[in-house]
């Protein structure tokens, strides 16, 4: 459970809480991908800052990649950080403009208990551009001179080059044009499988997370209301908000050829 105060608005009154996460229970095998489907406000954010160290649940126990998260101390917290990796949602606003893509590459690269020389991360930064598609002399250019296709190609290569056990994805395709979205999603899905990633993929689209997930878990006001194997909870939903997710959700075909 994870909750929060706000702040007072009244002298004789407590201040008001309110609960982003209540008993939520789920675990994803090692290599499998799991989707987390929800509306603004449905605890996803919440959930992901928890998984990535960034907050810790008020209640409960949150285990990721064997550690754990509540009550951790920052240097479990460094570990945890580096066995666990974002793909953010906005390629150009999560990639610093003032650096080269050699550098933003390779930040995760420096922190303290890590050993590479700078020749070895030359090195590992132009293998992980070529492996997300993009030719090793792009690590001498800048965020701006990129299609954003080709910058959230930058933010997966930024993500996977200290090898990583999980992956979590947050909305990594929505601020891109139509035309590029499965070529990314694509890109990540032989990636995740290459490297035997766990892939936690968050989004609104139920259909997105359809075409890349084997399991799902459906998010609304801070509870999971449907939950199980992708398909079977596409082809066959249980719960109101989970049918109304689907029906207001084009398929990547659809989008691709303009069909409503």
């Amino acid at each position: 459970m994870r909750t929060y105060t706000r702040g007072k608005t009244s002298l004789f009154k407590p201040a008001p809480e309110v609960k982003a996460l209540q008993g939520i229970s789920f675990e994803v095998a090692k290599g499998g991908r799991l989707g987390v489907v929800g509306e603004s406000g449905s605890g996803k954010s919440t959930l992901l800052r928890i998984l990535a160290g960034l907050d810790q649940p008020t209640s409960g126990s949150a285990i990721v990649a064997g550690n754990e998260v509540t009550g951790a101390k920052e240097q479990q917290l460094r570990e945890l950080r580096q066995n666990l990796q974002i793909v953010f949602q906005d390629p150009m606003g999560s990639l610093d403009p003032r650096m080269t893509v050699g550098q933003i590459v390779s930040e995760p690269l420096l922190v303290r208990g890590r050993n590479e020389t700078s020749t070895e991360r030359t090195a590992m930064v132009a293998e992980m551009l070529e492996a997300v598609g993009l030719p090793a002399a792009s690590a001498s250019r800048h965020p701006h001179q990129f299609s954003g296709g080709q910058r959230q190609r930058i933010s997966i290569a930024r993500a996977l080059i200290c090898r990583p056990q999980i992956v979590v994805a947050d909305e990594p395709v929505s601020a891109l044009d139509v035309s590029v979205r499965a070529q990314v999603l694509n890109l990540l899905a032989d990636l995740v499988d290459e490297y035997g990633l766990t892939l936690v993929f968050v989004s609104h689209d139920l259909n997105v997370v359809r075409y890349l997930c084997d399991s799902v878990i459906v998010m609304q006001s801070g509870v999971i209301v449907e939950a199980g194997d992708t398909e079977t909870v596409y082809r066959s939903p249980q719960h109101p908000y989970t049918k109304r997710l689907i029906d207001s959700s084009l398929t990547l075909r659809q989008e691709l050829t303009g069909v409503a």
